[in-house]
């Protein structure tokens, strides 16, 4: 009950969440009760299993990527 009076709070607010816990939990029904609760109802809700990428891929699909410039030769 504690949870779901958690997710009724953060829901309509524009807060990043982070849901840790182990496998089998229910993570991903609490981001669902987050989504499903939300202002962003209306629009897909993205499903992303982190345990087959790596680090650097991750931030690159999620956040972008920018290719670095080269140095310049003299």
């Amino acid at each position: 009950m504690k949870i779901l009076s958690t997710v009724s709070r953060i829901a309509p607010t524009n807060a990043s969440v982070l849901i840790t816990g182990e496998s089998g939990t229910g993570k991903e029904l609490i981001a669902e009760a987050i989504h499903t609760n939300s202002k962003r109802a209306a629009q897909p809700f993205v499903k992303v299993n982190l345990g087959g990428i790596s680090q650097s891929l991750f931030e690159s699909e999620m956040f972008g990527h920018k290719k670095a410039l080269s140095p310049m030769l003299l």
